[in-house]
């Protein structure tokens, strides 16, 4: 549980600090002058594509790739941050779940929004910036974290269970009775 505390904890400090506006801006000759500006309170991609109105859609594709990449290695910086807190088998086991998000794309694709999307029709350039907002990005690595949490957990409480069991049963398999068990202890 402490690793998953250390988790949120340095995945909302880093976020903070670096990952939502991570470039301070770059002037591209020939791009929109929204092209590359960081934008508060966001976490946002740039994407640039070449050819006729096709290209919007190959720009839209592209921005959700970037984005879900972009959140994977915020995951990636987080996890190795922490690493040298990790001292078991079942932390590292939790960091591989942890680190490993199959709903991320569904993610994404609900939250994406393509806020700027400018096609230059004689050069047949697009340009897409598209975002999303760092809170519901936190919240929803928060749920993950939670998720997680209780899932391990439980994994603990059935391993617990698991070793009474087994603790309360001799090489027989016969299950001796908890007061049997107190009294040899106490001889």
């Amino acid at each position: 549980m402490t690793v998953v505390s250390a988790l949120v904890e340095s995945l909302v400090k880093y976020t903070a600090k670096n990952f939502f506006n991570n470039i301070s801006g770059v002037k591209i000759e020939g791009a929109p002058s929204w092209y590359m500006q960081p934008v508060n309170g966001k976490s946002c991609v740039y994407v640039y594509d070449h050819g006729d109105y096709t290209s919007i859609d190959r720009a839209k594709r592209k921005a959700k790739i970037k984005m879900e990449k972009k959140i994977n290695g915020l995951i990636d910086v987080v996890i190795y941050q922490n690493a040298p807190k990790f001292n078991s088998s079942k932390e590292i086991a939790l960091m591989r779940k942890f680190k490993k998000d199959e709903n991320l794309d569904l993610f994404v694709e609900k939250n994406l929004k393509y806020d700027k999307i400018q096609y230059y029709k004689d050069k047949k350039e697009t340009f897409l910036r598209a975002c999303i907002d760092s809170d519901e990005l936190i919240g929803y690595e928060k749920k993950r974290l939670e998720e997680i949490r209780e899932n391990v957990l439980h994994y603990k409480v059935d391993s617990a269970f698991d070793e009474l069991q087994n603790f309360t049963s001799d090489s027989s398999g016969k299950v001796n009775d908890a007061f049997d068990e107190l009294e040899r202890s106490a001889k």
